[in-house]
């Protein structure tokens, strides 16, 4: 039998580091942005519940060990397979620094695709590199709006071009800053 003598200081310092796991825990599972890591073979080492649920997952569990690029992030949004080797997440452990990307997709686990945002950065322990935390949100409303604002500002600008009487747009300075295809006509005549 060997039994095991925890000091006083020594049992503080353990429901410290317990208490501050608890902590970390409760951060990780209260946040709305999806959290994951990776080691450096690509394979998830952590998630939190927004990741599993963005991701279309039951839980964090079906997602624990698996490679997150050929899970998540293998294709275009067209379809065309993403090679690992230009994998921007991937980037993060590789070079040993951070990256931030809005123009990409992510799959779920019923095979469609979302607009996301995401970040990722190493984790790195003494200066050496052993993964990556990636944080990503859903912006699918995001890029919608984005899209509708674009449409709009093109009717505007089509409609600014078509009136026939000159229009000239002049800043709070004084300074013009945009005129009209009629007023650009008559000032050649």
């Amino acid at each position: 039998m060997v039994f095991h003598v925890i000091s006083p200081s020594g049992k503080r310092a353990e429901e410290e580091l317990k208490k501050s796991e608890g902590q970390v825990r409760l951060l990780l599972n209260s946040t709305a942005e999806a959290i994951y890591g990776i080691d450096l073979q690509g394979n998830c080492t952590f998630a939190n519940p927004s990741c599993s649920r963005m991701l279309g997952y039951a839980n964090k569990e079906a997602l624990l060990g698996k490679n997150m690029h050929w899970l998540i992030h293998h294709s275009y949004p067209d379809g065309r397979p993403m090679p690992v080797e230009v994998c921007r997440i991937y980037q993060a452990f590789r070079e040993g620094k951070g990256l931030h990307a809005d123009d990409e997709v992510l799959w779920r686990a019923d095979g469609t695709c979302f607009p996301a945002e995401y970040w990722s950065y190493p984790q790195m322990v003494g200066g050496e590199v052993y993964g990556a935390v990636v944080t990503f949100i859903d912006i699918t409303e995001r890029k919608r709006m984005e899209e509708i604002l674009r449409a709009s500002e093109e009717k505007l600008r089509l409609t600014f071009e078509s009136i026939a009487d000159g229009i000239i747009i002049i800043d709070l300075a004084g300074k013009v800053v945009d005129v009209n295809e009629s007023t650009r006509s008559h000032r050649r005549l």
